[in-house]
């Protein structure tokens, strides 16, 4: 799904060649008939889309269900709000994350809405810390961490003061993460999830050696564990039976193999 600037568009891709768009739905017109323009995207666990968008009038962010024929969209924020907000995430529990800037009360940083009976919703700040200068982009963690892109302070064409922060979910504190160096500008996140062992660049099982294909006991660079099958905790030949000495396939916990072929 691309979110282009009045509209959303669905994108098909089979590798080796060019997609192909269809038109999936129109951005509304505000109260006085301004087209909104999309700003950000996300998706909540059911598959349904959020849409961020700013009219003339003032910020929505739109809830819409791609797998309804026509397409329809419904409000989730305070309608015609004076916020404006540049990116959207989803926590957990449903509750969307906004950031972005909150013109009618000055606040600027991170900022809760909570859709009521899935439609219309109130919105609350988490963090409105005075470092924040412009946030740009919020991205969720696995164990609910919340991340969030501040671009800094952007003049003619250079920017500077451009940090990632994780902000607590419960009292909205910020702890840097990382600035400086090539961060600058406009920017996104996404959280990739922890590499497998046997590509972390450490020496998990403490052999001296690191690594696919420097350690054996790794079969691949997504193996997730640097131990060898007989003794990684895990049913690996699928017969019921664990590791050495449960598992018979396994002459000792060093064997790489759970059920070797000529065992």
């Amino acid at each position: 799904i691309v979110l282009e600037s009045a509209a959303l568009g669905h994108v098909s891709w089979v590798g080796g060649g060019s997609g192909v768009r269809t038109p999936l739905l129109s951005l509304p017109v505000d109260a006085i008939l301004a087209l909104f323009r999309g700003d950000s995207l996300a998706r909540e666990a059911d598959g349904k889309l959020l849409v961020s968008a700013f009219g003339f009038a003032g910020e929505g962010i739109f809830r819409i269900d791609p797998d309804v024929v026509p397409p329809s969209y419904e409000m989730v924020s305070p309608a015609l709000s004076t916020d404006r907000f540049t990116d959207l995430a989803v926590e957990a529990d449903g509750t969307i994350l906004a950031v972005g800037e909150r013109i009618g009360t000055g606040e600027v940083g991170v900022f809760r809405v909570v859709p009521s009976g899935g439609s219309m919703g109130t919105t609350t700040t988490l963090s409105n810390d005075p470092a924040w200068v412009s946030p740009v982009a919020v991205a969720v963690g696995p164990g609910g961490e919340i991340y969030v892109a501040d671009e800094g302070t952007c003049t003619g064409g250079s920017c500077s003061g451009a940090e990632v922060v994780e902000v607590d979910p419960v009292s909205g504190a910020r702890l840097a993460v990382f600035s400086g160096g090539d961060l600058t500008g406009p920017m996104d996140l996404a959280v990739v999830s922890s590499l497998p062992e046997c590509q972390d660049g450490d020496d998990d099982d403490g052999d001296t050696l690191v690594d696919f294909p420097a350690d054996p006991d790794c079969l691949s660079p997504s193996d997730p564990t640097e131990l060898p099958d007989c003794s990684d905790g895990v049913d690996n030949d699928g017969d019921g039976f664990v590791d050495h000495p449960a598992d018979v396939g396994c002459n000792d916990a060093l064997q790489t193999f759970e059920d070797p072929e000529c065992n």
